[in-house]
């Protein structure tokens, strides 16, 4: 939790281990004991600490059950203190440190995350819970630019933001339920 509280205020690039073990309460050795370095510590946090979009929609839950379940989730990462930073530190630092660890943990929580939407998607589109002509391809991908620019909005400014997190939810599934052409795949 340290480790998440450092990265976070100081960023990635200029925090040191030597700033986490004073925080942690712990010597500098001990640090490098369990650490090789920066990355290795950033890859434990990565792999141990919780974010709630990378848990799974509890299963037989229909599509507006886990609609709403996926719009909690993404609530609940950017008002927990420690997914917040957590999230804050792969997405909006990122980009600026340029660390391969970083982008690593982002990919998993994004391939994570696109999993789950595919899946609902499939199964929402097999049970007639949207229309069998949805371009599945065509509505992950708006789904993904749409959480992604919604979590990285939140992130920036939480208290401002998150309560557009369950009104863009409804927007969306209103849009797949009733699906411009472009979202509909071509009869053949």
């Amino acid at each position: 939790m340290a480790a998440n509280d450092v990265f976070w205020q100081e960023g990635v690039g200029n925090a040191a281990l030597e700033t986490v073990a004073r925080a942690a309460g712990v010597t500098r050795g001990a640090v490098y004991w369990h650490f090789k370095d920066k990355d290795a510590l950033l890859r434990a946090l990565f792999d141990e600490l919780p974010i709630p979009l990378q848990q799974a929609i509890p299963p037989r839950l229909d599509l507006a059950q886990s609609w709403a379940w996926l719009a909690g989730a993404l609530h609940k990462t950017v008002h927990s203190e420690v997914s917040r930073q957590l999230s804050g530190i792969m997405l909006l630092q990122g980009t600026a440190t340029r660390s391969a660890v970083i982008q690593e943990g982002l990919a998993r929580l994004r391939g994570h995350f696109m999993g789950q939407i595919q899946a609902l998607l499939a199964h929402a589109v097999a049970s007639g819970q949207l229309p069998a002509t949805l371009d599945l391809e065509a509505a992950e991908a708006l789904l993904q630019s749409a959480v992604s620019g919604l979590l990285y909005e939140c992130l920036q400014n939480p208290g401002e933001r998150s309560s557009l997190i369950h009104s863009v939810f409804d927007s969306l599934l209103f849009l797949l339920k009733a699906p411009p052409g472009h979202l509909l795949r071509q009869q053949a």
